[in-house]
């Protein structure tokens, strides 16, 4: 008999990042199409996609000019107007995509934080679900700005997002439940 011990890996899921959302993401996704045939095997074979719900900030939405010591805001209508805030929300049509290529394919958009998030996993049914971390069910962004100690990507939000966060926990759907992280 062998005194070499046999170690079975399993692969269960994998993570995706896009580029730039997050630290050490400048490798991330742009573009989830071309991973269609991985996910389409990863369906096929029961795996996890878990997804980090966000999309980058765009740096350019507002211009600083200085004239006449005035300084000025400019918008430009091209730009995506893309924030912390509201990274979360401009993700959630990958999420729905994405549902709707691979509908057996399990989703788990992680550490979600807006009731939009929430929404949108609820509608896509049992296949998906997401997580919600700890500080989120707790702070919003009032206790962030400003503070750098409770600043964590992906920040918080609103009280009303943070009301549905601790509802769907509440609630016991097990789209969020079972996938509380902290």
């Amino acid at each position: 008999m062998s005194s070499v011990l046999r170690v079975l890996i399993v692969l269960t899921g994998v993570k995706s990042y896009p580029r730039g959302v997050t630290t050490n993401s400048d490798g991330g996704i742009e573009s989830y199409e071309v991973y269609y045939p991985v996910f389409e095997a990863m369906q096929d074979v029961d795996m996890v996609l878990n997804l980090h719900g966000e999309v980058p900030s765009d740096p350019t939405t507002v211009g600083v000019f200085l004239s006449d010591q005035l300084v000025q805001f400019m918008y430009h209508p091209h730009v995506k107007n893309t924030h912390v805030l509201n990274a979360e929300p401009k993700f959630l049509h990958h999420l729905h995509r994405l549902h709707n290529a691979f509908p057996s394919l399990r989703i788990v958009l992680e550490h979600a934080t807006t009731r939009a998030a929430v929404e949108a996993v609820k509608s896509c049914g049992s296949t998906d679900a997401c997580t919600i971390t700890a500080h989120h069910l707790a702070l919003t962004v009032d206790d962030w700005a400003g503070q750098s100690y409770y600043f964590c990507k992906p920040v918080a939000k609103f009280p009303d997002d943070r009301l549905a966060l601790r509802e769907v926990i509440q609630e016991g759907a097990g789209i969020c439940g079972s996938f509380l992280s902290v």
